[in-house]
């Protein structure tokens, strides 16, 4: 059996991928946080690419000691859900964003796992959510820090999964292997990519872009406190006034936004995509202009879908 742990929607589509094209007939389970009970759609209904889906909270829980209370609730959580042997059960842990406490938890019992960058380029640059977390979540910052998991450097570590494309100078070798999400997608067998489809809930061909359109992207900014509503509100006015004026907007909200962007922004039309933007090829008629973004690792992901990023 093995195992993935995610942490946002984009770690639930990549661990479908490596699960698809690398593990087609392993048995696997994935470990998804709590806020994605509604959503996407195959997790709440039966399907056919994990065996069993777990939701967890340990996150963003307030313990009194730290690591020993969240490290015995995530064993607590694997025991219950899996059974008190899961160590003998799990043969491999693919861990998207180790930084979080199950990489800890992972590397502080000395059990291996598979390194999945936190999003692309993050390999390189990660000092961005490295510098979130100190500001915001010192214990999971300390614990990850002292364990080497935001850079990788962890003797438990088997293999690091990255974009190479999005990692320039980094090469691959027996350790290091390429994952971009683009190959992978195209890489899918038709059945797989049906499954794909239907565990998210695209309505294929259901999207009609119309002339001169533009899909702006938007990141939850306001609700990581790294600026304030009102902050949010002028940043992205300006942003569309000077970049996307002339231009008809798709709204594609990042899945943890939930800012009111069309009561300030005009002419603009939320596509309410509730799954990651390389899926919206399934789910498009025609292409946009140009796809923008006030900051976006995937951005550069959909050529395919637009004519300038």
């Amino acid at each position: 059996m093995i195992l993935y742990h995610t942490v946002s929607t984009y770690h639930i589509l990549r661990s479908i991928l490596h699960k698809l094209n690398y593990r087609k007939n392993d048995d696997a389970i994935v470990l998804v946080p709590q806020r994605f009970m509604e959503l996407p759609y195959g997790l709440k209904y039966e399907n056919n690419i994990f065996s069993k889906v777990i939701f967890y909270d340990w996150e963003f829980k307030q313990y009194k000691n730290y690591p020993d209370d969240v490290f015995s609730d995530i064993d607590n959580v694997l025991c219950n859900e899996i059974g008190i042997d899961y160590k003998e059960q799990i043969t491999e842990y693919n861990i998207f964003n180790a930084a979080r406490f199950m990489g800890s938890f992972l590397a502080c019992n000395g059990i291996h796992f598979n390194w999945f960058e936190e999003a692309d380029g993050r390999y390189l640059q990660y000092e961005p959510p490295m510098l979130d977390d100190k500001r915001m979540h010192k214990n999971r910052y300390e614990l990850a820090s002292s364990f080497g998991l935001y850079t990788a450097e962890n003797e438990c570590i088997d293999t690091i999964y990255l974009s190479l494309d999005d990692n320039p100078g980094v090469i691959e070798t027996g350790k290091i292997k390429n994952f971009d999400v683009v190959d992978e997608i195209i890489n899918l067998a038709e059945e797989d990519s049906n499954e794909i489809i239907r565990f998210w809930g695209i309505e294929e061909k259901s999207i009609m872009v119309s002339e001169n359109s533009a899909m702006l992207m938007t990141q939850h900014f306001c609700n990581i406190r790294l600026i304030s509503f009102e902050e949010q509100v002028l940043l992205y006015q300006m942003f569309t006034d000077y970049f996307l004026d002339d231009y008809k907007i798709y709204l594609k909200m990042h899945p943890s936004d939930n800012f009111p962007y069309g009561a300030f922004i005009n002419n603009i039309t939320d596509i309410k995509a509730k799954y990651p933007s390389e899926l919206l090829k399934f789910a498009l008629v025609g292409k946009f202009d140009i796809v923008a973004a006030v900051s976006s690792t995937g951005v550069l992901n959909l050529r395919d879908i637009s004519d300038r990023q």
